[in-house]
């Protein structure tokens, strides 16, 4: 322990402990980005004068977003490691936040609800898979206990922290995402320095179980197994649409 705690202090790594933290942080500073913007739909629509909807379309473009990044990029962080993905879905969720920002009309406000989207399909199989990763062996349940409460937490705040920021703080349209920019500057500082478990980026039999195990359901017996790491993040990303305030 203490060699490994020298290792750590030397190379600027985090320990697994921290770097639980950081992962945990990630899932929930992404999910409630996928929430954060509810409380202003109505505010965009007498904005822009656009239809219910129009409204409607706007908030489901996420659902494309990350379908799309399940599909074709579900087996990215086997192949380049955990931290390279994870840091490229908070760049992503930076770029939606600023188009939120800059958004003049529906159409501005279509591509920033798909660059959540695809941000939140980079960071959610990825980070699922990192944190049971960073688990101990006999700890996978407490994993995926964590990554479930972890989840619906962040689609709560989202809504919350919005909502406090309208409210109290000017330019509403405004603030709620300058705020969720400098949360992600912090983040991406602890991400950086959080321990990747893929030592060898590459697709392989044991980082394929890894990462089918990680998305086990809690309740689920021990020899389910989703067909592989892309039907891992359609799993998980179907419970979070669940979850996920219409």
């Amino acid at each position: 322990m203490a060699h490994a705690a020298t290792h750590h202090a030397v190379s600027g790594t985090l320990s697994r402990e921290r770097s639980i933290l950081a992962a945990l942080a990630q899932t929930l500073l992404m999910f409630g980005f996928t929430t954060l913007p509810t409380p202003l739909y109505g505010d965009y629509a007498r904005e822009f004068h656009f239809s219910t909807l129009t409204l409607t379309l706007i908030y489901a473009t996420y659902v494309a977003g990350t379908l799309s990044m399940l599909l074709l990029l579900g087996r990215l962080s086997d192949q380049i490691g955990r931290k390279p993905v994870a840091l490229a879905a908070i760049a992503l969720a930076i770029i939606s936040a600023l188009l939120f920002i800059t958004a003049r009309g529906a159409t501005g406000l279509f591509a920033a609800r798909l660059a959540t989207g695809i941000a939140a399909g980079l960071s959610s199989g990825t980070v699922v898979a990192w944190l049971k990763e960073l688990h101990p062996g006999h700890q996978d349940k407490t994993a995926s206990l964590r990554a479930v409460a972890i989840n619906v937490l962040g689609l709560g705040v989202g809504p919350l922290l919005c909502g406090l920021l309208v409210r109290f703080a000017p330019l509403p349209l405004t603030a709620p995402y300058l705020v969720y920019i400098a949360l992600l500057l912090l983040l991406a500082l602890g991400i950086a320095r959080a321990h990747d478990t893929v030592e060898q980026p590459r697709p392989s039999r044991r980082s394929i179980s890894k990462y089918a195990s990680a998305c086990r359901p809690v309740c689920a017996p021990p020899s389910w197994r989703p067909a592989s790491p892309t039907s891992c993040s359609i799993r998980w990303w179907v419970f979070t649409l669940r979850s996920h305030p219409a």
